[in-house]
């Protein structure tokens, strides 16, 4: 049980008041999500929020040939599922938990009486929602006029910020899948970070080494984001 003092370890729940929190605290449930778990697939209903502990779920839009792309992160600043608050019953990507541990979850009918209801929650979801489309418009540009190099320190970083944990447990191939580029421009930007002793290297494993010299690596894509994210709980 929760201490009276503490609403939620996901930064969207503890920026609600406590009398929007008291609204949805009852039918909160923490689940335990596991990495290559969909969420929520193209024309799947949208029946729960998900709020992220320490997890981290990936946005992937795919082609029809099978290609992907990540378009989007989700961990402790947001929720998964908000596209129900603003008229879809459904998405056309993937909702990937990439990075396993908890969720709260929510009934999304409970969700959208609240966001109806209450200005505050639904001027805060809607603030959060903008800083996805910006992280959505970034991810964009960054795929399409950044290095490979300057992606995988941005993904990184980006990781990094919503699990909190060392080391990361990503293959080569599942980083390709995710910044749709090819393998061995993986292989070959990780070993360029390894030597210059920025990350280290395992099978199946990533460690960050030098946060400071990953951040000097990335592109502007990584800060742009966070700002907007950090801009949702400085309003």
């Amino acid at each position: 049980m929760r201490k009276d003092t503490q609403k939620s370890e996901n930064r969207l729940l503890e920026a609600l008041s406590t009398e929007q929190f008291q609204r949805i605290r009852s039918q909160l449930t923490t689940v335990v999500l596991k990495p290559g778990q969909v969420l929520y697939g193209p024309q799947q209903p949208i029946t729960h929020l998900y709020f992220p502990i320490d997890s981290a779920i990936s946005l992937l839009s795919i082609s029809k040939d099978g290609n992907s792309v990540e378009i989007g992160m989700i961990g402790a600043e947001g929720v998964v599922g908000i596209a129900a608050l603003l008229g879809r019953n459904s998405v056309s990507y993937i909702n990937l938990v990439q990075a396993g541990g908890k969720a709260e979850r929510v009934p999304i009918v409970l969700a959208k009486d609240l966001f109806a209801q209450s200005p505050a929650f639904r001027s805060l979801l809607l603030r959060y929602t903008y800083s996805v489309i910006v992280q959505v418009a970034q991810s964009a540009l960054c795929s399409m006029f950044h290095s490979v190099e300057n992606r995988v320190a941005r993904w990184l970083l980006a990781t990094d910020d919503r699990t909190q944990v060392q080391p990361l447990f990503y293959t080569h191939e599942f980083l390709a899948t995710i910044l749709g580029t090819r393998r061995v421009s993986i292989t070959l930007a990780l070993g360029a970070m390894e030597k210059a002793g920025i990350v280290e290297t395992g099978r199946g494993k990533i460690t960050v080494k030098d946060r400071k010299a990953l951040e000097s690596l990335s592109c502007e894509c990584y800060f742009i984001s966070k700002k907007e994210i950090e801009s949702v709980f400085n309003n």
